[in-house]
């Protein structure tokens, strides 16, 4: 443990928990002592969280009221009242923010986030520490399976440059470098005329883990190996979290780094929702999140290990619940159990988000991955973007460097193998540039999913 460590383990962390009430760590040994818990334990946790949120929702917050007549209900059947609520999509909760806003927030205790606006407008929603310091437990507990500790020195590989601007500053380097314990490299200026002074850096900080966007961290493997190989580094993990991460990502990753690769799973509007254990699954904070998996356009549960929409209740957020609230993700769960002895569930699978998926002129969807997965084999295709702008039409851009017709041709042939007589517009551009987030998007629809009636 070097210097900074010790700092911030004995002196940052005990200052902050007696001078300003942090509860973070406090909180990683609760979750620590619940991991383990039998099924119905930890059911009942859920169900006790579940119902305080309920009675405190229907009690005090606007947009929850008409179902105040449920209170006894609530005590009784907890799950049957709360499937009664509406899945809260995005756009209903961003037009009547207020109204989810609890009378009973104090305004000098909560705070507004954001989320990333990756798919467009950013959300904005209020939350207070409770929750926030719970979500950043269910990090620090899921990085602990790992041997990471909150004190471990972090390569940060993060940013669009709206973010990084502000962290320019002299003031926030200093409180990142000596009371985080992190270094940051800007995403968005990974260049292979900066990879020997990126290296120097790197190498001279001895990171525990790196931690940042699959995509990012990708450009900075591709150039060390080409620049000198892999780096001279112990390394505990690299952290992926953010974007989608494939296998090439994963990889790519573990060939660069010598490192295991931990998949880290959250949003801003719903915290850390799943971390990935040695034993490679992803777990659910179970403690802090109801997850529920429903058809994209029934809006029905779908069974279990079958993809669907991803909808969401923080347990833990007072200050503005949002009752099975549309993450906007594609996910699958299983009940099947862990070799690593962890009873918390499972994530199968995270295919995207639900705008990555396109539909075919006879209602069939397509996963975003599906175009992945033919990009792979096709030796010039570097880089690519596919937009389906309608049922019938899709814009294919392809980085136009070293690119042959032949796999242009073979792109579009096996697009339409899935999509059917699809037109489709290709779209030769030196670069595809990363949307305001930072973040590339690989696939996108840009029209909604027809409703359809459950049978």
């Amino acid at each position: 443990m070097n210097y900074t460590s010790r700092f911030i383990k004995h002196i940052v962390y005990p200052s902050m928990s007696r001078w300003r009430g942090n509860r973070v760590l406090e909180n990683v040994r609760t979750l620590k002592a619940s991991e383990r818990f039998s099924l119905d334990r930890l059911e009942a946790l859920q169900l006790e969280k579940l119902k305080k949120l309920l009675r405190h929702s229907f009690l005090h917050v606007p947009a929850y009221q008409d179902f105040r007549h449920r209170l006894e209900d609530v005590e009784r059947n907890p799950r049957s009242v709360f499937a009664e609520i509406p899945i809260l999509r995005k756009a209903a909760f961003r037009d009547n923010r207020d109204r989810y806003l609890s009378d009973e927030a104090n305004e000098k205790e909560m705070f507004l986030n954001r989320s990333g606006g990756s798919t467009g407008e950013p959300v904005t929603f209020y939350m207070n520490r409770y929750a926030v310091e719970f979500s950043e437990a269910a990090r620090w507990r899921g990085l602990s399976w790992s041997g990471i500790q909150p004190w471990d020195p972090c390569l940060m590989i993060w940013g669009s440059p709206i973010e990084l601007a502000q962290h320019q500053m002299l003031s926030f380097r200093l409180r990142e470098r000596w009371l985080k314990n992190r270094v940051l490299i800007p995403a968005f200026a990974l260049d292979q005329q900066k990879i020997s002074e990126y290296r120097r850096r790197i190498e001279r900080f001895q990171p525990a883990y790196i931690y940042g966007w699959p995509s990012s961290m990708s450009i900075l493997a591709q150039l060390l190996l080409s620049s000198g190989g892999p780096l001279r580094v112990q390394l505990k993990g690299v952290v992926s979290t953010a974007e989608t991460l494939s296998d090439a990502h994963r990889d790519l990753l573990k060939e660069a780094f010598g490192a295991p690769v931990i998949n880290e799973y959250g949003a801003r509007e719903g915290g850390i929702l799943a971390y990935e254990c040695p034993a490679g699954n992803l777990h659910a904070t179970a403690e802090n999140s109801w997850l529920e998996v429903v058809h994209p356009q029934t809006y029905q549960p779908v069974p279990e290990g079958e993809s669907g929409l991803l909808v969401v209740t923080d347990l833990n957020n007072f200050v503005m619940p949002r009752l099975r609230y549309e993450l906007g993700d594609l996910v699958s769960l299983s009940s099947r159990t862990c070799r690593c002895g962890r009873t918390l569930p499972i994530l199968e699978a995270i295919d995207g988000r639900s705008d990555d998926t396109f539909i075919t002129d006879q209602g069939i969807l397509v996963n975003g991955q599906y175009f992945t997965n033919i990009a792979r084999l096709l030796p010039s295709v570097t880089k690519f973007q596919i937009v389906q702008q309608s049922p019938s039409q899709i814009l294919l851009r392809l980085k136009d460097v070293g690119l042959t017709e032949q796999d242009v041709q073979s792109f579009c042939t096996q697009i339409r193998d899935k999509m059917g007589n699809v037109s489709i517009e290709v779209e030769r551009v030196t670069d595809i540039p990363a949307a305001a987030s930072g973040k590339v998007r690989v696939a996108m629809r840009q029209f909604p999913l027809p409703s359809k009636h459950a049978d």
